[in-house]
């Protein structure tokens, strides 16, 4: 049913925000927050929580604290309700924490959204997968979570762990399986393969898994102008062994071979020229591979 402001939300929280300052048993001043929160689909959240609830629910939860968990829970919070003052859910919290099974289970029986994004709209799967948590990206994946969630910026789980700093493919393979879109573009235009660039075994998963390796951006760019551009000497004779397009022209004209010879980069134009680059081909401004060969030499 849609409210009296027009919003039609599944959680509606409504203002009551009372703020005090009060001193913690370290003698520093915080800020408790008292918040009324009507949810129209349930009726146990209609009375007022203060912060101090949802923190010590949120300690047990850091903490791994079964007992205490349960015991809060038992109170009857409503654990839907977003904590403002965190910009994130219970669920964020969890997968940031490590929380185990039970925890993770209990809090989504319980009633929290396992797609509830934050303030940069990540989902908690966004945070197990660039955090290289493949126990809570398994979890939160059996519970429903969406593979194919996107944060502000556009990107999707897949996105950021390929971007995240753990060597292991495991979490690319697991969330694949469970149906995210290898081809899917961030703001920049940039499917989770052209991220792989510089990460020569997530590139080659992704590729194994059968993202498409002649995808362009929007500016023309595949994943070989990439690969040139960032002087990837490792991942171009991969590519080309894919049967990637190797004279394909972005929107300037440049072929993968003026971007190697741009750059400067005498390994990625051999690899490119042994495999058949054409070294003739001209772009917008009648230039060859050659020209720009020449302008890095004059420098």
């Amino acid at each position: 049913m849609e409210s009296l402001t027009g919003l039609t939300p599944f959680l509606l929280l409504l203002a009551v925000m009372t703020v005090a300052s009060s001193k913690e048993i370290n003698g520093m001043h915080s800020e408790k927050i008292k918040f009324q929160v009507i949810d129209t689909s349930a009726t146990n959240c209609s009375s007022i929580y203060n912060y101090s609830h949802l923190n010590e629910l949120s300690t047990a939860v850091r903490s791994n604290d079964i007992p205490t968990f349960v015991r809060v829970l038992k109170r009857g919070i409503c654990i839907r309700c977003l904590t403002y003052f965190l910009q994130q859910g219970i669920l964020h919290i969890a997968v940031e924490y490590n929380a185990g099974g039970y925890i993770l289970k209990k809090l989504v029986d319980s009633g929290a959204d396992v797609n509830c994004q934050d303030n940069e709209r990540n989902t908690p799967l966004h945070n197990a997968a660039s955090g290289c948590k493949l126990f809570a990206v398994k979890a939160l994946l059996s519970m429903g979570s969406s593979a194919n969630a996107k944060n502000y910026k556009g990107m999707t789980p897949l996105h950021l762990a390929v971007l995240s700093y753990c060597n292991s493919t495991d979490i690319l393979k697991e969330l694949v399986k469970h149906g995210a879109d290898m081809n899917t573009v961030d703001n920049s235009g940039s499917t989770p393969l052209a991220r792989a660039i510089t990460v020569y075994d997530k590139l080659k998963t992704l590729l194994d898994l059968g993202a498409d390796l002649n995808f362009t951006d929007p500016f023309g760019m595949n994943v070989l102008h990439e690969a040139a551009y960032r002087s990837q000497t490792r991942q171009i004779p991969l590519l080309i062994q894919r049967k990637v397009c190797i004279d394909c022209q972005e929107s300037s004209g440049w072929t993968a071979l003026h971007l190697a010879a741009m750059v400067g980069s005498l390994d990625s134009a051999r690899h490119l020229i042994e495999a058949g680059a054409a070294v003739n081909i001209r772009d917008q401004d009648g230039n060859t591979p050659l020209f720009y060969a020449q302008s890095q030499r004059r420098k």
